[in-house]
């Protein structure tokens, strides 16, 4: 990647492979891109469950039981979105290599939770939500009505929760290494042209406009770093 870099200067990586339509470069993009935003969403799956500790340490009343529910509704969703490859917007690779046989089994069933409890309404959720329609005859006459049980959260779930965690998370990691060193020896291997940087030119000034005390942490590497210098 042969660039003079005497200043600051930052560029999309995407811009670059779609500028130079190369499909080895934004493959190798794409890669490094979808381990590190795994990573972003296995903390973010950390930080929910953390608070829904708190909350249980300090005692729950019905407001903070109610929170606890959106926390893990949260955490389950977005663990799911990281390990559970069926979506496009990321490249997949394999967290079952990094379970052993029982984490599979504990994998299945959270993405079963999620899938009949969480994003969808299911039948067979019994342990979460319960509704049941029924006629009723008093004496003071007949009626319909339903009647409803609903679970904010299991100690179980968060337990299996946080330990699948532990595990995918240096996996990702790992991966995030690896494809960075991947993309860092691609880069040093094609040679761009100055109207290339001048077209990907990324600006953390106007990406952080709202958050302007983080612009120099990003020039300080505060997020994972795979420096390219001088080459």
């Amino acid at each position: 990647m042969n660039k003079e870099i005497n200043t600051r200067q930052a560029f999309d990586l995407f811009a670059v492979a779609r500028i130079e339509n190369n499909k080895r470069l934004r493959d190798l993009v794409r890669r490094f891109h979808s381990a590190h935003s795994v990573e972003l969403d296995l903390r973010s799956v950390q930080a929910s469950l953390g608070s829904i500790d708190r909350l249980d340490r300090e005692g729950m009343d019905d407001d903070s039981s109610h929170m606890a529910a959106a926390l893990l509704m949260n955490a389950i969703v977005i663990y799911c979105r990281a390990t559970h490859n069926e979506g496009k917007g990321r490249s997949k690779f394999d967290f079952q290599k990094a379970f052993d046989a029982r984490q599979r089994g504990l994998q299945k069933e959270l993405i079963g939770l999620r899938n009949e409890a969480f994003a969808h309404f299911g039948s067979d959720t019994a342990d979460w939500t319960y509704e049941a329609p029924i006629y009723m005859m008093t004496e003071r006459g007949n009626a319909v009505t339903v009647v409803h049980r609903r679970t904010n959260y299991r100690r179980k779930t968060i337990d299996d929760l946080s330990e699948l965690t532990r595990v995918a998370l240096p996996f990702a990691q790992k991966a995030q290494v690896e494809r960075a060193e991947e993309l860092h020896a691609q880069l040093r291997e094609i040679r761009l042209c100055d109207s290339t940087f001048d077209r990907a030119r990324f600006h953390p000034d106007d990406f952080l406009k709202d958050t302007p005390e983080l612009i120099e942490e990003f020039w300080i590497g505060a997020n994972f770093e795979n420096t390219i210098r001088n080459e």
